[in-house]
């Protein structure tokens, strides 16, 4: 009985001090910049940016950094192959993949980007905004610099405009899963196309791939 004690006890310390040690290797993966730093952003360390003073950065195990802040206006790649860059503003936070592209970042500038991974359609996207990335570079959300009409189901035989400065999502088509309505607009509400209803301006709508609206 006291050997059965004995081990839970053993077993209950090795548990409490397998926990703190995971605790301090997730708090030691991110940290308080004390000055401007330059540090890798890819797991292979052979790209760097500097990252300013007084904000986070967390760091993979490799010590790499996979979020950060930019010290500088600074263009990085934002697909794995590395041939397609825009850049992204100072100040602003910035997400990494492994290969040191970017996931997720907040744009310099007014930037046309594609909108499909067959990279064949594009739309702007407004400055200041955050942008996600699709490992091809192609843009699967962000916010629209001007009204614009585009696809909203996956054949690519309608569409409706959606209002500037709101955030549309698309898919890998190119076509539009939800977005913001620049107009009073009539919509298909199911997949046959039998039935419709109008949706006010300003409206946020969620579209199916046949392009008819999800109440």
């Amino acid at each position: 009985m006291f050997k059965s004690k004995f081990q839970t006890l053993f077993l209950e310390g090795i548990l409490i001090v397998a926990l703190i040690c995971l605790t301090s290797y997730s708090t030691a993966s991110a940290e308080v910049l004390k000055q401007d730093t330059s540090l890798w952003i890819n797991t292979s360390h052979h790209n760097s940016v500097t990252f300013k003073a007084g904000t986070n950065v967390t760091r993979r195990s490799d010590g790499s950094v996979s979020s950060g802040t930019l010290k500088q206006d600074t263009g990085l790649w934002i697909n794995t192959s590395h041939n397609n860059s825009t850049a992204f503003q100072a100040g602003t936070v910035v997400q990494f993949r492994n290969d040191g592209s970017v996931s997720s970042g907040t744009l310099k500038q007014d930037t046309g980007l594609w909108i499909n991974t067959s990279h064949n359609n594009s739309t702007a996207f407004q400055a200041g905004t955050v942008v996600q990335f699709r490992n091809d570079g192609s843009v699967s959300s962000g916010t629209l610099k001007q009204d614009t009409g585009l696809w909203i189901n996956t054949s690519h035989n309608n569409s409706t405009a959606f209002k500037a400065g709101t955030v549309a999502k698309f898919r890998d088509d190119g076509s539009v899963s939800s977005g913001t309505l620049k107009q009073d607009t009539s919509l298909w509400i199911n997949s046959s196309h039998t039935k419709s209803a109008t949706f006010r301006a300003g409206t946020i709508v969620n579209f199916r791939d046949d392009g008819s609206a999800i109440q």
